[in-house]
């Protein structure tokens, strides 16, 4: 009793930790941005990416809050320095164009500031970019318009409880966007990707679900279900600063390594990050010639891979930057 006496107060100790650590994600506003199609805008700035500027809704709004609460946005920024990609933004009037969103929702949700200057401006933090999904494909995941369920957006951090045989725990946190609620707990969670689209890299997905790198965090959509307090996930929006840093630094460490002699060539597997890293050199071999094809939304990428050298492909979200050693 003593034992699991002291591995409970360990654990409550590094939860209050992981809290501190986590305070910076928690603190954040987030909202869905979209093109304000309101003609009539007075905004006369020729350096704003849209003439027309944005409108802001608050991801989550608050019990008693008006859903759907929009604010004007005239210009939209990143911070000097910043490696995040404004084009993205920039191209939501041809996204929305191509894709079906909610009444309230956008496939692009981001967190940042007001400029304190008396303008309209606004200084953007993080983007997230939806994955797309085929919705017409079959799944394993019960419908939450189905069943008339009020879904959330959160975060997924790993849990600092040790779950084993003695001491049964959910071993997963959820974090409320835009909330002050305690964070809940979670013993699993399900998702349509997996199951949907074709050569998705499930070993990045899942390493961006469930993590406390700020940096790579991804956003879900999601309710909790039935007796084992599962996360039902409906859409999941990826951090677009992934990787944060590009692979070039990679493949200049393993420069030397990947030159291969005597007619073999290098082959490659995939870190957490997409990036490739070399293997090993093996004797090239006949390979299938054939090339798959991506769901609509990803893009292929490919290596040498494996004992003979032939490629190996993966379906890449497009809106992420090509790690690939080998353009298409």
């Amino acid at each position: 009793m003593k034992l699991l006496f002291i591995l409970f107060v360990i654990s409550i100790l590094i939860v209050d930790i992981n809290c501190i650590n986590n305070k910076s994600i928690s603190e954040k506003n987030y909202y869905f941005i979209k093109v304000n199609n309101n003609n009539n805008s007075n905004n006369n700035n020729n350096n704003n990416i849209s003439s027309n500027g944005f409108i802001l809704t608050l991801v989550n709004p608050e019990v008693g809050a008006i859903q759907g609460k929009e604010e004007y946005v005239s210009n939209v920024e990143v911070p000097k320095k910043s490696k995040l990609n404004l084009s993205i933004i920039t191209d939501l009037n041809k996204q929305e164009q191509q894709t079906t969103i909610t009444q309230f929702e956008s496939e692009i949700i981001v967190s940042g500031d007001f400029k304190d200057d008396g303008s309209n401006d606004f200084i953007i933090s993080d983007i997230y970019h939806q994955l797309e999904l085929n919705e017409n494909k079959n799944n394993n995941n019960v419908n939450a318009q189905t069943i008339k369920v009020k879904e959330f957006f959160y975060f997924m951090s790993p849990s600092p409880f040790i779950c084993n045989s003695i001491v049964n725990c959910s071993n997963i946190i959820i974090d409320k966007l835009n909330s002050n609620e305690p964070f809940g707990f979670i013993e699993k969670f399900t998702e349509p990707y997996s199951n949907s689209i074709g050569l998705l890299d499930l070993n990045w997905l899942n390493s961006r679900l469930v993590t406390n790198d700020n940096n790579y965090n991804s956003i879900v959509k999601g309710y909790q279900y039935g007796k084992n307090n599962e996360l039902i996930i409906s859409k999941i929006y990826i951090n677009t600063l992934d990787p944060i840093d590009d692979c070039l630094s990679l493949y200049s460490s393993d420069k030397q390594s990947s030159k291969c002699r005597f007619g073999k060539i290098a082959t490659f597997k995939r870190d957490l990050n997409r990036c490739p890293v070399f293997d090993k050199c093996v004797k090239k071999s006949p390979c299938h010639l054939g090339r798959p094809n991506c769901n609509k939304g990803y893009k292929l990428y490919s290596l040498p891979y494996g004992e003979k050298g032939c490629s190996k492909y993966f379906c890449d979200p497009d809106f992420l930057p090509m790690t690939t050693i080998k353009k298409f």
